[in-house]
C-alpha cells in the first residue's frame, strides 16, 4: 500500500484538478467564441454592405420601404419560433449530458412541426395583408414598394422559421460550423450579390424582394442535411462513449419529454417575439409616426452597431450550450467562472468597434451617401447603451439556461413597454433620436434587471477580477480613440489613426494582463482549431 494522502496533498489536487476543468472550459468556450466571431465578422461586413448597396441604389425612402419589410419578416419568424430555437439549446445537451440521445430525433421533430405550422399561417397573413399593412407603416412615400415587398417576402416565413430552429439545434450539438458556413457566410453573400444583379439588371420591386427572401429558402436545405447528419453521429459517439447499445429513436413521442419541451419554450416564445419587436419596432414606428425617409436613415445608421453587436452574439452563442451542461451538473462555482470570462471576453471584443462608431459617427455615416448625417445623435445614445449591454455580458442566456424562461417573458414585456411607449411619446417631436433614446432605454432595462434576478436567484455575476481588468482596458481603447479625433479631427485620416492607436492600445493591455485576463485559450483558438475530439462529452465541446 501507498503512503495515505494529507489534507494539504488533498487540497492541492483538488486546486489543480479545479484549474484544469476550468482551463477546458475556457479552451471550449474560446474555440466556439473564435469560430463564431469569425462568422460574425463576415456576416456582419455582407449585411452592412446589403445596407449600402441598398441605400446608396434606393436612397432614403426606397430604403426604409426595404427595410420596413425585413423588419416585419423578422418580427413574424421570430414570433413563429414559438421559443424552440432556445427550447433545443437546454435540452439537447442536457439529454447528452445525461446519456438520453435516443431522444434527440424526438426533441428535434418536438421542435420543428408546429413551428412550420404558426410560421406558414402567418405567410398566408401577410400576403392578404400587405396592401393595409403597408398603408398603415408608411408614411410619405414607399407605401406601394413596401406592399410588393411584403408579399414577395410572405410565403418564406415557414423556411425562414424553420432555418433557425435547425440552425439553433446545430450550435445545441456542440458545433459552429454549420452557423459559420450557411448562416455567417453562404446566405449572407447571396443576398448582397443577389440584390446587386437583380437592381444592376433594372428589375423591379418584386425582384428586389426575392433578391433577400430567396437566399433563406436556399439556406434551408443544406442546413437540414446538416443537422441530421450531426444528431446521427451524436448518437454514434455517445454510444460509443457510454460503451452500451442505445435503443432506436422512438416513434412514438414521449409526452413527458413534449411537455418538458415546451412549458420550457412557450414563455420563451412571447420572450422572444418582445426581443425582437424591441429591435426591429422602432424603424416600423419611425415609418408609421414620422416618414418612411426617416425609417431608412434610423434603420441604415443603426447597422454600424452591428459591428459590436455580433462581436457580443459570438461570445453569447459559444456559451448557451456549454452553461447549460454545466448548470445541469449542478457546478455552481464553474458556471460563474464561465460567465465571468465570457463577459471579460465580450467587453474586449465589442467595446472597441462601439467606441469607433461614437467618436467617429460623423465620418462612418458618409458611407450611405447624402442624407444620412442626422443619425450622429442615433449612434452616440446607442453606442452607451450597447456599452452597458457588453459589460452585463451573456445574463439573459444565463437566465434562461437557469430554467427561468417565465422570468425572461416578464423581462421582455417590460423592456417592450419602456419601447413602445417611449417611441409613442418622442418619435412625433424627436424623429429618430427620440427612437434611439427609446431603444436605449429598453436595452438598460432588459440587462439590468435580469442581472437582479440571476444574481440574487443564484448568486451567479460576471463581476470580478477579471471583469476588472476588461473594463479598465476598453476605457483605455476610448481614451485612444478621444485622442486621436481631438488631433485630427472627424476626417478619414483621424478614423485611421483612431482605429491605428486603439488597437495598439488594446494589443499592448493584452499582452501586459495576458495572465490576469486568462486568454490563453482565446489566442490559441484563434490560431488554430484543436484536434477533433472522438468520444463522449468531448464531442459535445462539454469536457466534465
Amino acid at each position: 500500500m501507498g503512503r495515505p494522502v494529507t489534507t494539504v496533498e488533498s487540497a492541492a489536487q483538488d486546486r489543480e484538478a479545479t484549474q484544469g476543468v476550468r482551463r477546458r472550459d475556457r479552451s471550449t468556450l474560446a474555440k466556439g467564441g473564435a469560430l463564431n466571431l469569425v462568422g460574425m465578422g463576415l456576416y456582419g461586413a455582407l449585411n452592412f454592405g446589403l445596407i449600402v448597396i441598398v441605400t446608396r441604389r434606393l436612397g432614403a425612402t426606397g430604403a426604409g420601404a426595404f427595410i420596413e419589410a425585413i423588419g416585419v419578416f423578422n418580427i413574424l419568424t421570430k414570433t413563429a419560433l414559438l421559443g424552440a430555437d432556445t427550447g433545443l439549446l437546454r435540452f439537447v445537451p442536457q439529454l447528452r449530458a445525461s446519456h438520453q440521445p435516443e431522444h434527440l430525433g424526438q426533441v428535434f421533430r418536438t421542435a420543428l412541426w408546429p413551428v412550420v405550422i404558426l410560421g406558414s399561417l402567418a405567410g398566408l397573413l401577410v400576403f392578404a395583408l400587405a396592401h393595409p399593412l403597408a398603408d398603415l407603416i408608411s408614411t410619405r412615400g414607399g407605401t406601394a414598394q413596401l406592399e410588393t415587398y411584403l408579399r414577395v417576402m410572405a410565403p418564406f416565413i415557414p423556411a425562414g422559421a424553420a432555418y433557425l430552429v435547425l440552425e439553433s439545434g446545430a450550435r445545441s450539438l456542440g458545433t459552429m460550423v454549420p452557423s459559420l458556413m450557411v448562416e455567417r457566410i453562404a446566405r449572407p453573400f447571396l443576398q448582397p450579390a443577389a440584390f446587386l444583379l437583380v437592381v444592376s439588371a433594372g428589375l423591379g420591386s418584386v425582384a428586389v424582394g426575392l433578391s433577400w427572401a430567396a437566399p433563406t429558402g436556399l439556406a434551408l436545405v443544406p442546413m437540414a442535411v446538416w443537422v441530421v447528419v450531426l444528431v446521427r453521429r451524436a448518437r454514434g459517439v455517445d454510444r460509443a462513449a457510454a460503451g452500451v447499445e442505445l435503443s432506436p429513436s422512438p416513434t412514438v413521442e414521449s409526452s413527458d419529454l413534449v411537455r418538458q419541451f415546451w412549458r420550457f419554450s412557450v414563455p420563451r416564445a412571447f420572450g422572444g417575439m418582445f426581443q425582437v419587436l424591441v429591435i426591429w419596432l422602432d424603424a416600423i414606428l419611425i415609418g408609421a409616426l414620422a416618414s418612411t425617409r426617416e425609417a431608412g436613415i434610423y434603420g441604415a445608421t443603426t447597422r454600424w452597431l452591428i459591428i459590436g453587436s455580433f462581436a457580443s452574439i459570438a461570445i453569447m452563442q459559444a456559451i448557451g450550450p456549454q452553461i447549460s451542461y454545466v448548470l445541469a451538473r449542478r457546478e455552481q462555482a464553474r458556471a460563474k467562472h464561465l460567465f465571468e470570462v465570457s463577459t471579460s471576453w465580450q467587453i474586449l471584443v465589442a467595446f472597441p468597434p462601439y467606441i469607433t462608431v461614437m467618436v467617429f459617427a460623423p465620418v462612418l455615416l458618409k458611407a450611405f451617401g447624402t442624407g444620412f448625417e442626422s443619425g450622429r445623435s442615433t449612434l452616440l445614445i446607442l453606442g452607451f447603451a450597447n456599452l452597458f449591454a457588453a459589460a452585463c455580458g451573456s445574463v439573459e442566456v444565463v437566465l434562461l439556461m437557469t430554467g427561468r424562461s417565465t422570468l425572461n417573458l416578464i423581462d421582455s414585456a417590460i423592456s417592450l413597454a419602456v419601447n413602445i411607449g417611449l417611441n409613442v411619446l418622442l418619435v412625433p417631436s424627436m424623429g429618430i433620436t427620440g427612437a434611439a433614446i427609446a431603444w436605449a432605454a429598453s436595452l438598460f432595462v432588459s440587462n439590468a434587471v435580469p442581472m437582479i434576478q440571476v444574481w440574487t436567484s443564484t448568486g451567479l455575476h460576471p463581476y470580478g477580477r477579471i471583469w476588472g481588468h476588461a473594463f479598465v482596458i476598453g476605457a483605455a481603447v476610448a481614451a485612444a480613440e478621444g485622442v486621436a479625433a481631438l488631433l485630427f479631427g472627424q476626417t478619414l485620416a483621424g478614423l485611421l489613426a483612431g482605429v491605428a492607436l486603439a488597437s495598439g492600445t488594446l494589443v499592448a493591455s493584452l499582452t501586459y494582463f495576458r495572465d490576469e485576463l486568462e486568454i490563453a485559450d482565446l489566442l490559441a483558438a484563434v490560431r488554430r482549431r484543436q484536434a477533433r475530439p472522438q468520444t463522449g462529452e468531448a464531442e459535445m465541446g462539454l469536457t466534465p
